[in-house]
């Protein structure tokens, strides 16, 4: 159970860095380097996270602990499917295309990420693991 704080800590983390995203999608014109780097920084953190989750989740499992496990990991991939969107734009280096996907699956991308993480604090909360 020592990962759910750290699990807590990274859900800030990771939102902080959906501030600066939301902030690069709107500005009139798209900053490049800063969409890089807020994007890789989100990239880099979910990934490290969801592996961490994806580990808690087999021990909740194992101990039989009553968690919505499959219902999490869906949106752990409904979540990569945004997050593929937003990165293969961003690899075109197109502007027209970079702001589509910023506009659609940038936006929809943070709104889940948020509400996601905010399920699962819920859920911990019921586990009265602070």
């Amino acid at each position: 159970m020592e990962s759910i704080p750290k699990i807590r800590h990274e859900h800030k983390e990771i939102d902080i860095e959906l501030k600066e995203l939301e902030a690069v999608i709107e500005d009139e014109e798209i900053n490049m380097a800063n969409l890089k780097q807020s994007f890789n920084k989100i990239h880099n953190l979910w990934n490290n996270h969801e592996e961490k989750e994806e580990k808690l989740f087999e021990y909740f499992r194992e101990k039989g602990i009553d968690f919505p496990i499959d219902e999490l990991l869906f949106k752990h991939r409904e979540l990569k499917g945004h997050k593929k969107v937003v990165q293969d734009a961003i690899a075109s280096g197109s502007e027209e295309k970079i702001r589509v996907a910023l506009d659609t699956d940038g936006r929809m991308l943070i709104s889940k990420l948020r509400k996601h993480a905010q399920e699962e604090e819920e859920l911990f909360d019921k586990l009265r693991v602070k």
